[in-house]
């Protein structure tokens, strides 16, 4: 487990398998509603998994770091977009969320097309992020 002061407050933990400086130094404790895609209509504990928990072995370079990190979006209408233009995605369902102080540490990674995504790298120990997401059409 590494240890990581984002604020001098706040002693947060993350998995071994976060490289170096990761989080970045300049990601935040924040309260924000966010969505996310999962593949189940009320969301599971696999619904929360990073690409590196999933992927071990898969080299992310250059992009590590954002791969241990959770994607969520702050727009539904941006993951609307990114469910609408991936096949793989189209039959994944939004699920709406609130993130919280205690739970990590987030910043905005926007790229060309996802004007409003999110990695918010969970912290080691927090459990129950499933409870706090639900389908946003329900």
């Amino acid at each position: 487990m590494k240890e990581n002061n984002i604020l001098e407050e706040t002693k947060m933990f993350w998995d071994d398998h976060f490289p170096d400086q990761c989080p970045p130094i300049d990601a935040r404790c924040e309260e924000m509603i966010v969505y996310r895609l999962t593949k189940q209509k009320q969301p599971g504990k696999e619904d929360f998994l990073s690409h590196k928990m999933r992927y071990p072995s898969r080299d992310f370079s250059p992009l590590d770091c954002q791969a241990c990190g959770l994607s969520v979006h702050t727009d539904y209408e941006d993951v609307l977009k990114l469910k609408n233009r991936l096949p793989a995605l189209r039959k994944f369902h939004i699920s709406i969320g609130r993130i919280f102080k205690d739970s990590g540490v987030v910043k905005e990674t926007p790229s060309k097309n996802e004007k409003s995504h999110v990695t918010w790298w969970v912290r080691t120990g927090y459990q129950g992020i499933q409870h706090h997401f639900s389908d946003y059409n329900a």
